[in-house]
């Protein structure tokens, strides 16, 4: 946390504060590669396991789908992000 408020007021942290997430078809197809980097790197991809993305969130899955809030998204490739259709801000 440190590094991160380091980093935020510009005090120069000793590490960036990264996360990276991976896509879950970047996962289907090159599950065995990105498994060896999770686990050279479990800082900086910590949750990435075989299981994480073996259960699809909603947001992934092809379709339509409405968020937290409200707005309502587009998938059209399953395991890619969509693309938001509507949400609350229309309604103004």
């Amino acid at each position: 946390m440190t590094n991160l408020i380091d980093s935020v007021k510009r005090r120069t942290p000793q590490e960036l504060p990264i996360v990276v997430e991976i896509l879950p078809a970047a996962w289907t197809k090159y599950r065995e590669k990105l498994l060896k980097i999770t686990q050279k790197y479990p800082d900086i991809i910590p949750y990435m396991t075989l299981k994480h993305y073996d259960m699809l969130p909603e947001r992934y899955k092809e379709g339509f789908y409405t968020d937290e809030w409200g707005c309502i998204w587009e998938n059209r490739n399953k395991g890619h992000d969509g693309i938001c259709k509507s949400g609350p801000i229309d309604l103004w």
